[in-house]
């Protein structure tokens, strides 16, 4: 965790501290499974740092660049997928499956997610155990 102090004055001339943590964008949350023709779709929705108080929109605003997230699907313990995406899904095929858990079907997918700042970084991972 990086926890430098920085400063910054705010418009009515005072002066503000933070931690670079602060920045980090917030945790993914709702991780949820669901199968479509064979394959599994996770998804997850994103939230906000800044001006996530309006209740009037569908969604939160986007306080980064771009949307984008880390995602990875573990096996026994071990990454065997990592990518970055730019929605908040992922589509995990029937192949991809076969070729992550050779030793047969599993019943969970262990997954974790997290948003990435292009001017902070990576934000916290939120990790599941999916039931599929």
């Amino acid at each position: 965790m990086n926890t430098n102090l920085s400063m910054a004055a705010n418009n009515s001339g005072i002066v503000e501290f933070y931690t670079d943590q602060s920045r980090l964008p917030r945790r993914p949350v709702h991780l949820k499974i669901r199968k479509m023709s064979g394959d599994y779709v996770v998804s997850w929705i994103r939230r906000t740092r800044l001006g996530g108080d309006n209740w009037n929109s569908p969604d939160v605003p986007l306080a980064e660049g771009q949307e984008q997230y880390s995602f990875s699907l573990f096996a026994a313990g071990v990454a065997v997928l990592s990518e970055t995406l730019n929605e908040p899904e992922r589509t995990i095929t029937a192949a991809e499956i076969v070729e992550y858990f050779p030793e047969g079907t599993t019943s969970v997918l262990d997954i974790a997610v997290a948003q990435i700042s292009a001017e902070a970084g990576s934000g916290s991972i939120n990790r599941q155990l999916l039931a599929i």
